[in-house]
């Protein structure tokens, strides 16, 4: 376990200059034409920040190379005031989207007491002064993973000031490597929406984890439950008895009515963790009247309408350029660089930044998308919680299984923001009615 500290940062105004790049590693500085061969000649612009430590000369300093926000629509907006998303006037605010707080006083209190919730089914569960592991890194462009491992990170912070001491990406970490890592502590698995055989490779990681770690505490993060084989049912149930010491948290009731009849384990109710990012302000005036974002993928149960109604446009939320990955690889590393931090050489570290810095990113990018419409039509149970932290109307259709309308009738169903339809077409309608008035 890591404590979650701030570092007394600077902050300065923008300059087009030539700076050198303080890269920790090669111990030197970097021409324009160093930074344009590695990082592109597309309008690349210098912000200078200063880490002051320990009476450290403020001319020594690092600088880092930021992409000036294109286009809000596009996610490549800077979310942050600085580079590593900390504001020196307030103090460390944490991961980057940062908490608003002029959001409706309903969207907010549904907010509030969703948060509240989350740290009443999990809070208990955690010890300050244990280490623990994150696993199960979302490694993909899908927005939704991303809010959920920033709300998971945020919650650890802000509730309890606490840092995962091991995070690892999709496949389990070998036990080893656990144990020098956290001690006896606890492994905490990202949630989501896939806990059963709709995303098989994900299950199967799971199952591997509570193989690997018997002896040891395995924490599920809040999930979505379903199961259409009986067979891979039965094989989690036995994975769990196995196991001996899982706790499971779900994000329904009909998820809880599942676990509590086939599973021999701890399990309780919880909402998404990405409430733990609190109310967010919309990233810009809207440009469009309608946004429609719909599922491509097998979890759609109804397609969209060739024809929109003017003023609307149709995307997902999972196309991400090279250019926006090599934005958050750099922006992880002039953050290491800014906190005057040691472990900036250490490649485990790096690595680590660098998932929180692009999940952040990600998450950005779609407040920044659902941002560009004054309502938004989805089958994506992210977009409607995105929309209410950022207080856009919008209208929801289920998914393939009933996941949003399950989540929805747990905790959300009472928000004067939404709008529940029978289908993606006839969300489309309700959402353009929400977008007039």
């Amino acid at each position: 376990m890591r404590r979650a500290t701030g570092h007394p940062c600077m902050r300065l105004p923008r300059f087009n200059v030539i700076a050198h790049l303080a890269l920790a590693q090669h111990g030197g500085g970097a021409t324009r034409d160093q930074l344009h061969a590695s990082f592109g000649n597309d309008g690349l612009i210098v912000r200078v920040l200063v880490c002051t430590v320990d009476g450290m000369d403020p001319g020594n300093g690092a600088a880092a190379v930021e992409q000036e926000a294109s286009s809000h629509a596009t996610g490549d907006a800077d979310p942050g005031d600085t580079v590593c998303g900390r504001s020196c006037r307030d103090g460390w605010q944490g991961a980057i989207p940062q908490r608003r707080d002029d959001m409706a006083v309903t969207s907010a209190d549904l907010i509030a007491r969703l948060a509240d919730a989350v740290h009443t089914a999990l809070g208990p569960l955690i010890q300050p002064d244990q280490n623990f592991a994150l696993i199960d890194f979302p490694d993909h462009s899908n927005v939704g993973d991303s809010a959920i491992w920033t709300g998971e990170i945020a919650y650890f912070r802000e509730r309890h000031g606490i840092a995962p001491s091991l995070i690892a990406a999709h496949r389990p970490p070998d036990p080893d490597l656990v144990a020098r890592a956290i001690g006896d502590g606890p492994v905490f698995i990202h949630g989501g929406g896939n806990l059963g055989d709709t995303w098989p490779s994900h299950q199967l990681a799971r199952e591997e984890a509570l193989h690997l770690y018997r002896g040891r505490r395995v924490i599920q993060l809040p999930q979505s439950l379903h199961f259409d084989d009986p067979a891979a049912l039965a094989r989690m149930a036995d994975a769990v008895a196995a196991h001996g010491d899982f706790v499971l948290l779900v994000r329904d009731r009909e998820s809880l009515e599942t676990a509590r009849a086939h599973f021999r384990c701890e399990t309780r109710l919880c909402p998404d963790m990405a409430f733990c990012l609190g109310p967010q302000a919309r990233r810009g005036v809207p440009v469009h009247d309608l946004l429609v974002l719909a599922r491509l993928d097998h979890e759609s149960a109804s397609a969209a309408p060739e024809d929109l109604p003017p003023g609307a446009v149709r995307m997902d939320w999972l196309a991400e350029s090279d250019a926006f990955l090599a934005r958050a690889k750099l922006k992880s590393l002039a953050t290491s660089v800014l906190d005057c931090d040691l472990r900036a050489l250490d490649r485990e570290a790096q690595r680590d930044r660098y998932r929180r810095r692009l999940a952040e990113a990600r998450v950005e990018r779609g407040l920044a998308l659902l941002s560009s419409a004054r309502a938004v039509a989805t089958d994506r149970l992210h977009a409607h919680i995105l929309c209410l932290l950022l207080g856009i109307p919008h209208a929801v259709a289920d998914n393939s299984y009933g996941k949003l309308g399950r989540f929805i009738s747990a905790w959300t169903q009472d928000s004067t923001l939404l709008r529940m339809a029978p289908s993606l077409p006839a969300a489309i309608e309700m959402a353009g009615e929400l977008a007039l008035s």
